[in-house]
């Protein structure tokens, strides 16, 4: 499935930017001028990138639903208290649970019509590869603040084309500051897919 793979990390092959699939969906370039798509031999780069105007509104937003969620706040400030407040949703569960309330969190974070309204009149289009075009792009222009420098890349798929769907983090912010894989995996990653596959 597309959805799958939003969050894959790993080398790019070739360039297959002029496939057939993505002829099948046809979109105006200056509606996904950010961010850039760079591709090496072997690996995509990746530009630095100053915070923006709505990085500190989208890390409050998250970490207060995290809070609501575990009902504990840290009294650290900013990224380091939200690291905190992640490692808190992990403590007395097991994975499952945690994953559960992650996949919560991040559904309360739209408003519930909107994700209805999505999955009705956006998710169909062209078999979910508008949606997966859409969704990376979102993701890779909104989450920076919290995974750290990502791209859109390609993704191969099930039947030997490819699509730009997928995100590309170079080095994730999220799993460095919280220096433990199960945090992110099961308050980030399986989560994140859970919810783009519902």
């Amino acid at each position: 499935m597309i959805g799958r793979s939003i969050f894959y990390n790993r080398e790019r092959k070739e360039d297959r930017i002029g496939s057939p699939v993505m002829a099948m969906v046809p979109l105006p370039s200056s509606l996904f001028a950010w961010p850039k798509v760079y591709h090496g031999k072997t690996a995509i780069r990746i530009e630095a990138r100053k915070p923006k105007v709505f990085d500190n509104l989208f890390l409050s937003l998250f970490r207060n639903k995290m809070v609501q969620e575990t009902g504990w706040d840290s009294e650290k400030p900013g990224y380091q208290g939200l690291i905190e407040v992640a490692h808190r949703l992990t403590v007395g569960q097991d994975n499952s649970k945690t994953r559960d309330a992650a996949v919560r969190i991040l559904k309360s974070l739209f408003p519930p019509l909107l994700l209805e309204l999505y999955r009705m009149l956006v998710a169909p289009i062209h078999s979910g590869k508008f949606a997966a075009l859409m969704v990376a792009r979102v993701t890779a222009l909104s989450c920076q603040w919290l995974m750290g420098p990502c791209a859109v890349n390609s993704v191969d798929l099930p039947n030997g084309s490819s699509l730009m769907s997928g995100v590309f983090v170079e080095k994730c912010k999220y799993l460095e500051e919280s220096k433990c894989v199960g945090v992110c995996i099961n308050t980030c990653k399986l989560p994140t897919q859970v919810s783009f596959l519902d």
